[in-house]
């Protein structure tokens, strides 16, 4: 019961150098306040004018990269112009369970240099059904959209929320609120996706934001040696999700991002701290096998493959946590680079580089364990 308990307490993160201020979420929505709704909003404030960005880390618990890429973010970057907003459990409730009968672990952790290490939790996609509940049989989202009653407790199909709504609704709202309010130009919402999905490293933008997507994919492509990402528009007809929502209600630009995530995929073997951390999952390398099996034997390259989205044939083919967060902190450092606002250019400082942490590991840019 203790062990089951500690998931209510949310990993620590250690307020960076750029750090110039935490709020709850509930600033922006004030019934939000002392709810398990509500979450730390950190404030990187260059105290220059400029472009202001809002990064939501963590709105899906069950994608650990999205998490650890915000801890990376919160203790390491510093705003030399404009504004960025960060959230690095935008759902903070989901992180408090995991999803029934995936035998999910509650944490994992990942190892300093000096043999130190952080842990992390592992959560739900969904927000805890404690503290939302119950499910309706068909949820009708804020857009409008009918999706299965369990989608009322997904952050990213709530968008743009409803002030009396259900508690994820207000979530959602809140954070639309604080793009309004804060006259935020530029969203990103952090998130990873199952290796047979087939939007799986890929960029996903409104269409106010190709422009800066495109953008950001050709110098990311450009730069680092190997890299690759689609860019994929926001779906008109698919409604509630980030991209879309926030793109359409607000002014800001918005954009989502995917990495391969095994340990969320419908193939996957047993959920350990391994398939989490390293990436390395045999039934997925067996799945591949499978299909370059049935590819030869039919002739037919054009068959539709059991994975749709990447390779994954040996133990060097893995998607480790420290090429995903890599890849989403590129990502962010460039479409803050290229962020064009009426008040002038955004600058973030301090984000470790592709290369960075891929060669010296996430544990390199992780602060001490804070005291308990």
């Amino acid at each position: 019961a203790v062990l089951f308990g500690s998931a209510h307490t949310l990993a620590p993160v250690v307020a960076g150098p750029g750090v110039t201020g935490t709020v709850p979420l509930s600033t922006w929505h004030a019934p939000l306040a002392e709810t398990p709704g509500d979450t730390v909003v950190y404030r990187f404030d260059s105290g220059q004018e400029g472009g202001r960005a809002l990064i939501l880390f963590g709105t899906h618990p069950n994608e650990p990269a999205s998490v650890v890429a915000g801890t990376v973010f919160m203790e390491n970057a510093v705003c030399r112009a404009g504004r960025v907003y960060a959230l690095a459990h935008a759902n903070a409730s989901g992180f408090t369970h995991g999803d029934p009968q995936e035998a999910y672990l509650q944490r994992f952790e990942i190892e300093r240099p000096d043999g130190s290490r952080r842990w992390f939790n592992f959560g739900s996609r969904y927000t805890n059904p404690i503290h939302q509940w119950p499910d309706p049989t068909l949820h009708v989202n804020p857009a409008g959209q009918i999706l299965a009653g369990v989608d009322a407790r997904n952050l990213n199909r709530c968008f743009p929320g409803r002030p009396d709504g259900v508690l994820t609704e207000q979530v959602a709202w809140a954070i639309c609120e604080l793009v309004r309010r804060e006259e935020i130009d530029l969203v990103v919402d952090v998130h990873e996706a199952a290796p047979e999905y087939p939007a799986v490293n890929v960029m996903i933008a409104h269409e106010r934001a190709q422009t800066l997507a495109a953008t950001a994919q050709i110098l990311l492509e450009d730069m680092i040696p190997g890299f690759a990402i689609n860019l994929e528009q926001s779906p008109q007809a698919l409604r509630g999700l980030s991209h879309r929502e926030i793109g359409d209600h607000t002014a800001a630009q918005a954009i989502l991002l995917e990495s391969a995530n095994p340990s969320q995929g419908r193939l996957k073997g047993r959920t350990t701290e391994t398939q989490v951390v390293d990436g390395s999952d045999p039934a997925y390398q067996w799945a591949y096998q499978v299909q370059l099996q049935r590819t030869a034997s039919n002739g037919d390259s054009n068959e539709r493959p059991l994975l749709r989205g990447l390779p994954y044939d040996t133990a060097s083919v893995t998607y480790p946590m420290a090429v995903r967060v890599a890849r989403h902190l590129a990502c962010v450092q460039e479409f803050i680079a290229n962020l064009e606002s009426p008040r002038g250019p955004a600058t973030v400082e301090g984000i470790p580089s592709y290369q960075e942490i891929v060669e010296q590991g996430i544990g390199a840019f992780l602060a001490p364990p804070p005291e308990s």
